[in-house]
């Protein structure tokens, strides 16, 4: 399912169908481009809107997004529960290769992995061509910000959440960490791609997985409505620090 923000709103935020859900089931969430398939196909919803960016394809076992507009976002994302970062631990693994991704001095990254837990609480993973660095707010608090090329093949980027904050390491490399951030009315949620409308991204993505969350399983809408939410880290909201 491919969801787009109309053009005439204000703020570009994670944008997603109100859908009637069943009870929270245990799973895994994740994506596998070696399927051969998109993230639509495997459980993912594609969220796109500003200047419209090439469809993804997949071949040869990546996804291969992009290259996205600057003022525009295309990203995947589901929706779950029943996850904390201040009570439990939850572990991100991506295999990538971004082939050109923008940093925005604001700070933000082109390519972006996204999650609000329960309590509403952020946690972000900022890629750019020669830089990482996670967030944990919508105002834009982020760590300090790490050379890093990410252009010269596929990396391994493993991110852990938990009581004590994020920490990130690259090919088996700790490489930044930050402290947990405050709570918020975020809905829980994980996404990953083009999450910016401050940067672009050009990316092939092998695969994608989270653990410690539980998925609410969402069944074919019964109605429909347009829920919005301003999600300023991720850069999709067009709102600037003041």
């Amino acid at each position: 399912m491919v969801k787009v923000s109309s053009p005439h709103l204000r703020n570009l935020g994670i944008a997603s169908l109100l859908l009637l859900t069943e009870p929270a089931a245990a799973a895994t969430l994740s994506y596998d481009a070696g399927l051969g398939t998109l993230p639509e196909a495997q459980g993912w919803t594609r969220s796109e809107g500003g200047p419209v960016a090439p469809t993804p394809t997949v071949s040869g076992g990546s996804l291969h997004q992009g290259p996205t507009s600057t003022s525009g976002f295309q990203y995947w994302n589901s929706f779950a529960s029943a996850f904390n970062f201040a009570t439990g631990t939850v572990t991100v693994d991506m295999r990538l290769q971004v082939v050109s991704s923008s940093f925005n001095a604001y700070p933000r990254g082109g390519y972006t992995v996204f999650m609000a837990d329960s309590q509403g609480r952020f946690a972000s993973l900022y890629i750019s061509s020669g830089s990482v660095f996670l967030g944990n707010d919508t105002e834009v608090s982020v760590s300090s910000i790490q050379s890093f090329d990410s252009t010269d093949g596929f990396h391994d980027y493993h991110l852990v959440i938990d009581g004590t904050g994020s920490a990130l390491s690259i090919d088996g490399n700790p490489i930044v960490s930050m402290a947990l951030g405050a709570t918020g009315s975020s809905p829980s949620q994980v996404a990953f791609g083009d999450g910016t409308i401050l940067g672009n991204n050009e990316s092939l993505l092998a695969s994608f997985s989270i653990s410690g969350v539980t998925l609410t399983v969402v069944p074919e809408p019964v109605s429909l409505g347009l829920l919005t939410v301003g999600l300023a880290g991720l850069g999709i909201s067009r709102r600037r620090r003041g």
